[in-house]
């Protein structure tokens, strides 16, 4: 936020979330869809008081998801839709939700124009995870709940860990003990991924350590180890 507020000097960039409300004179107001999706909030902030309402995320959006029809159907105004994963495992597409697509750049001219760097994808696979894609209600997903139940348990958090040693440890035409980092589904996922991953280098005598960083976490902690990640002395994050 600090950086719209620099870049937009001259607009008032306010938060409506959680016990957070914006101010009704604000120019641009900034939302997670859950918060948006309360009907107070979008009786309070008013229907015609935006002339442009932009979707992050947009994939999420389609109409068969309750909020988002809540959230469109709030609101008098345009909306631009923004993803970089505009195609959905579940085929459904966002044309109804948004008429035309303005601008589309793929990830392969990304690649080409310097913006980003070559994938080199691989997969692994591991047992004991039980995500059922009927469990869940049409255009919806799993909740951050559901995946970290299934992630914390034993054997998913060993398999991570092992597939994090095996890639930082892993030789190759480009550079030899890379370092690697682990998206995790939970801060005790993430803790747990790096206590393993240590454990595993006292045993072998490797080189490197694993940290962890996680918004609940002290700043003075999160700063050091951000530093020894990017010095070089934590391998895995």
């Amino acid at each position: 936020l600090a950086g719209e507020r620099t870049a937009l000097a001259n607009v008032r960039v306010e938060v409506e979330q959680g016990e957070t409300t914006s101010d009704p004179l604000a120019d641009v107001v900034v939302a997670c869809r859950k918060s948006l999706a309360q009907q107070r909030r979008l009786d309070r902030l008013g229907r015609d008081r935006f002339a442009i309402g932009i979707a992050d995320e947009a994939h999420h959006y389609v109409l068969s998801s309750a909020e988002w029809w809540r959230i469109r159907n709030g609101f008098n105004c345009f909306w631009l839709g923004l993803s970089a994963t505009f195609d959905r495992a579940d085929g459904k597409g966002l044309e109804d939700s948004f008429e035309t697509c303005l601008a589309h750049y793929p990830m392969a001219h990304g690649i080409e124009d310097g913006y980003l760097v070559r994938v080199h994808q691989r997969y692994e696979y591991m047992d004991g995870i039980d995500l059922d894609p009927t469990a869940i209600l049409p255009g919806a997903d799993f909740t951050d709940a559901e995946v970290a139940e299934q992630m914390e348990r034993e054997h998913p958090m060993a398999a991570v860990a092992t597939a994090a040693i095996k890639y930082g440890t892993m030789k190759t035409k480009w550079k030899d003990n890379r370092q690697v980092m682990v998206f995790c589904s939970s801060v005790r996922h993430a803790r747990k991924v790096a206590e393993l991953i240590n454990r595993w280098n006292r045993a072998n005598s490797a080189i490197g350590i694993a940290g962890s960083l996680y918004a609940e976490q002290d700043k003075a902690e999160r700063d050091f180890t951000d530093k020894r990640f990017r010095g070089g002395d934590v391998r895995y994050l």
